[in-house]
C-alpha cells in the first residue's frame, strides 16, 4: 500500500513538474503582446517621470535596476538584476 502511495506521489510529482516546465518555458511573444507591453510601460514612464525622487529610488530598488550617474560623461550606468534572483 505505501508503495503504491510512493508511486503515485511520484507520478504527480512529475506531472507536476512537467506543467511547470511548459509553464516557464521560454516563447516568442506576438507583436500584438509585445504592443500592449509597451503601451503599458509608455503609461509607467509617463507616471514615474512625475513622481518624487524617493518613490522613484523604491521602484527602481524593487524592480532590481541600479542608476549610476556618470557625470564627466553625461551618462546614466544602469545595471539591472531579476526580482527574486537572490543579486
Amino acid at each position: 500500500m505505501v508503495q503504491q502511495w510512493i508511486a503515485q506521489t511520484q507520478a504527480e510529482k512529475a506531472i507536476a513538474e512537467a506543467e511547470l516546465s511548459q509553464a516557464t518555458a521560454r516563447r516568442i511573444m506576438t507583436a500584438d503582446e509585445i504592443n500592449t507591453l509597451v503601451e503599458a510601460m509608455a503609461s509607467i514612464v509617463t507616471i514615474l517621470r512625475r513622481a518624487d525622487p524617493t518613490s522613484k529610488a523604491e521602484v527602481c530598488r524593487q524592480l532590481g535596476i541600479k542608476l549610476t550617474k556618470k557625470p564627466g560623461l553625461h551618462l546614466i550606468q544602469a545595471e539591472a538584476t531579476a526580482p527574486g534572483s537572490g543579486n
